[in-house]
C-alpha cells in the first residue's frame, strides 16, 4: 500500500484546522512523562495541555510536515 506520509500530514492540517474553527485546544492524548531534558520551567508561556483548552485571542497554527 505504501507510507503514510502524505496521510500524515493531512491529519495534521485538519487537526490545526478544527482546532482554530472550534477554538479549543485539543490535548496530547498520548503524553504521559514530559522529555525531562526540556527545561520547562524555564518557559512559563509552554503548556502541554492534557485536557481540551478554551483557545482565546488571536489563533495562528503551524504544521510541520518534513519529507525524507
Amino acid at each position: 500500500i505504501g507510507h503514510l506520509e502524505a496521510g500524515a500530514g493531512i491529519a495534521g492540517l485538519l487537526r490545526a484546522m478544527l482546532a482554530i474553527h472550534r477554538r479549543t485546544i485539543p490535548p496530547l492524548v498520548h503524553l504521559q512523562t514530559p522529555n525531562p531534558a526540556l527545561p520547562l520551567d524555564e518557559f512559563p508561556a509552554v503548556k502541554l495541555p492534557t485536557s481540551p483548552v478554551a483557545w482565546e485571542g488571536r489563533r495562528v497554527a503551524g504544521v510541520s510536515s518534513a519529507s525524507p
